[in-house]
């Protein structure tokens, strides 16, 4: 029986997921392998390489966006397609997995603007920092990776590549509620706006994903294996997708942690959606 976890991506959301990833795992939950795209392959390269405790050491020391990515002066010069870098993304993912070999299997999801090709990068590849960086590098925001950029913009969460591979059993953990929050939909300034455009295409996505491995255990012929599918989400949004601060990720931790205690999400519910 094999056992994959699936993080979803969603930028600082990814505290919250944290959270209720906190708590399956303090339940004696043991994947086999980890599947993550944007800031759920962050997550996935974290629990693989330092385990939740140092995972959760790598959140306690954000303060700050620039943590994470820094603006890009070469974007108002029409020479950068990105108005941030993730060159302190790179550093830190360097420091947390430099010299700490993975506990166990891990895979991110990047894809390739120009050809749309998506590629799933293990975490025993050399590329795998790089790719890791990739996928949490939103076009148009961030600057792509060698052409590379964030997997959401195929597959929000990557279920198909874990059935692909053989899972019997999938935990998937959202960083997004299964309804999208209209207290985070108000209009605000340009850059607002589009985070909200971006968060309703991925929020279709990711329901897209779930329902489609639904719709693969419904529709099952004989022979074909049935997965048991497991989805833990949000019930609510408490922080905002680009809010790398203690005050708002400490709190977002906190409450993934009481929200994973509530349970898994009712598959019906989702398929209904």
């Amino acid at each position: 029986m094999k056992k994959a976890l699936v993080l979803s991506g969603g930028g600082s959301k990814g505290s919250m997921q944290f959270g209720i990833l906190k708590y399956v795992i303090e339940q004696g939950y043991k994947p086999d392998v980890v599947y993550g795209t944007s800031v759920g392959s962050l997550n996935a390269a974290g629990m693989s390489h330092v385990g939740i405790e140092g995972l959760e050491e790598v959140w306690k020391s954000l303060r700050k966006t620039s943590d994470v990515f820094s603006f890009n002066w070469k974007f108002l010069l029409f020479i950068a397609a990105g108005l941030y870098n993730a060159k302190p993304l790179h550093k830190l993912l360097i420091k947390t997995l430099k010299d700490k070999p993975p506990v166990l299997p891990a895979y991110c999801c990047k894809v390739h603007l120009e050809t749309g090709e998506i590629k799933y990068v293990s975490n025993s590849e050399a590329d795998y920092i790089e790719s890791t960086v990739a996928s949490c590098s939103v076009p148009g925001f961030n600057d792509d990776i060698n052409g590379w950029v964030d997997g959401g913009v195929r597959e929000q969460t990557p279920l198909k590549q874990a059935i692909l591979d053989g899972a019997d059993e999938i935990t998937v953990i959202l960083c997004n509620p299964l309804k999208t929050n209209p207290d985070f939909g108000k209009k605000g300034n340009w850059i607002k706006n589009i985070l909200r455009a971006i968060e309703l295409l991925a929020h279709e996505t990711f329901l897209n994903d779930i329902q489609n491995c639904i719709w693969y255990n419904n529709n099952a012929q004989p022979g074909k294996r049935n997965i048991k599918l497991t989805v833990y989400a949000p019930r609510e949004l408490v922080i905002g997708s680009n809010d790398f601060t203690q005050d708002k990720i400490q709190p977002a931790i906190a409450y993934g942690y009481e929200q994973g205690k509530l349970g898994p999400i009712n598959l019906d519910y989702i398929a209904g959606l």
